[in-house]
């Protein structure tokens, strides 16, 4: 170890490059112990647990970023279409990872993203490269999309991490992985216009139900006044006959409405701000129900 580990304890991590021996233990004896404090809330690693540990990894090759064991640097991992290891990363850099380009950027796309709204407006999902810490001298690729809401953060696809070649020449891999972040964007899209559309009609529904409540409470109020004027004994037949159709037109109103919300419900197409919905598909159940007040 030609480094003392001194002047490596007093540098900051970085990424990329090729640490040395002494920083590469010093980061991973940061990193344990760190990592049971954020991720499980019980007390770190002792120092000399946290130290067998480091000295395990510099022997193993393994870089540690004591910056990724930091709480909320990840997501749970999750599913999305074909991608079965999906994982949000709120600050890839800290966790080793650094940002090669957009997917459009390194191959030849019609478009810079895929929009998230069924209006074909705001924001969008743009598919996005990033670099692993290579091994044996070789860098390792990983697709993934930027994500929309939250700046420098990431979904990562791991299930499919691609090994460029021996030195400078990695274009292929960066365009394999490229075209799988597009994909990727795609997909992340799709599944968004997907929940908005459920999530939209459940705000419908909820909409509907209170004009529903509105118009009820109106008709009764109006028949509760005619009402009266009869038990007077005086007659007033063309305001009872203006009561009549008022009332009439509001109970017309009521129906159409409670057929527009068994539609929505029913995930069927109602109009272009409410498109159809599928009813079997839980993720989006649960978005009606939480835009519709309905409380399983």
């Amino acid at each position: 170890m030609t480094e003392s580990l001194k002047a490596a304890f007093n540098r900051q991590s970085y990424v990329g490059g090729n640490p040395s021996e002494a920083e590469r233990l010093v980061w991973a004896y940061r990193y344990w112990r760190a990592v049971r404090v954020t991720k499980t809330g019980k007390p770190g690693f002792g120092a000399k647990e946290a130290l067998h540990l480091a000295r395990a990894d510099v022997g193993m090759n393994k870089i540690r970023y004591a910056e990724s064991a930091a709480s909320g640097a990840y997501g749970p991992a999750f599913k999305l279409r074909g991608a079965k290891a999906m994982r949000w990363i709120e600050k890839p850099a800290a966790c080793g990872l650094r940002v090669v380009d957009y997917a459009d950027k390194l191959v030849r796309l019609d478009h810079t993203g895929w929009f998230l709204d069924n209006d074909n407006d705001g924001e969008t999902a743009r598919g996005i490269v990033y670099q692993l810490p290579g091994r044996h001298g070789k860098p390792l690729f990983v697709a993934g999309v930027a994500d929309p809401f939250n700046d420098g953060a990431a979904c990562l696809g791991f299930d499919d991490i691609e090994r460029g070649a021996s030195g400078e020449d990695c274009d292929d891999a960066k365009r394999t992985q490229a075209g799988y972040a597009d994909q990727l964007a795609a997909w992340y899209a799709e599944d968004e216009r997907e929940w908005r559309a459920a999530s939209s009609a459940g705000v419908r529904y909820a909409e509907l139900g209170e004009e529903i409540a509105a118009d009820r409470k109106l008709a009764l109020e109006l028949l509760a006044e005619r009402r009266a004027a009869r038990d007077d004994g005086k007659a007033f037949p063309a305001i009872c006959a203006t009561i009549r159709q008022r009332v009439a037109e509001i109970l017309h109103s009521i129906a159409d409405a409670r057929e527009k919300r068994a539609k929505l419900m029913e995930g069927e197409f109602v109009g272009d701000c409410w498109p159809s919905w599928n009813t079997s598909d839980k993720r989006l159940v649960d978005a009606f129900n939480e835009s519709a007040g309905i409380h399983a």
